[in-house]
């Protein structure tokens, strides 16, 4: 169903997917109390953005609370836009016919962009955590990416770094998420 309105009518579409990625996202805030719910200071901050019925997906490991205090007033749109690895990232999918328009413009998506941790964590504490305790979160995270996978039904998943790439293979074995059809990885962009 959500397909036939993004055909017909994208904005009706791409709002009805935010809607259900909100309230899945209030079942895992609900389900786990110990979550920081960052959500009243930042509500643009959903940790998906894009078509969700794209090809070809980019997959992340969390939003960066950093990132979002840094941002002066902001819609869902300026995710990933903020820092200067953010801002290259959306310049080369412009440059690779993933995004119509410029990198700063809203919409124009030719993929969808979404992290396995939808909650907003600082990068320097998130990289402290262990490993364990990583897999944890996303785990607690999995049923949102689930749903995510099973409504858009990428043909390639794209990992943004390699931790990105250990936590889908935890909860692909752990059968949390869908079976992938194809996966690559690629560099994080902050690191470049």
């Amino acid at each position: 169903m959500i397909r036939e309105t993004m055909g017909i009518d994208g904005d009706s579409g791409r709002a009805r997917v935010e809607a259900e990625l909100r309230c899945r996202s209030d079942a895992v805030y609900s389900a786990n109390p110990d979550l920081v719910d960052h959500r009243k200071e930042f509500p643009w901050v959903t940790g998906a953005l894009g078509d969700i019925h794209a090809k070809v997906w980019f997959v992340g490991e969390a939003p960066s609370l950093t990132q979002a205090e840094r941002a002066p007033a902001a819609t869902t749109e300026d995710q990933w836009s903020i820092s200067r690895g953010d801002k290259l990232f959306r310049r080369m999918l412009v440059k690779h016919g993933f995004k119509n328009g410029d990198e700063s413009s809203p919409g124009g998506w030719r993929c969808y962009i979404t992290d396995v941790v939808k909650s907003l964590h600082r990068a320097g504490e998130w990289s402290k955590l262990s490993v364990e305790k990583q897999r944890e979160i996303a785990a607690a995270w999995a049923p949102v990416l689930a749903w995510e996978l099973e409504t858009g039904r990428p043909e390639l998943v794209v990992s943004v770094g390699d931790r990105t790439d250990d936590l889908l293979d935890y909860l692909l074995g752990e059968g949390l998420i869908p079976p992938i059809p194809k996966r690559t990885n690629i560099d994080h962009y902050s690191y470049v």
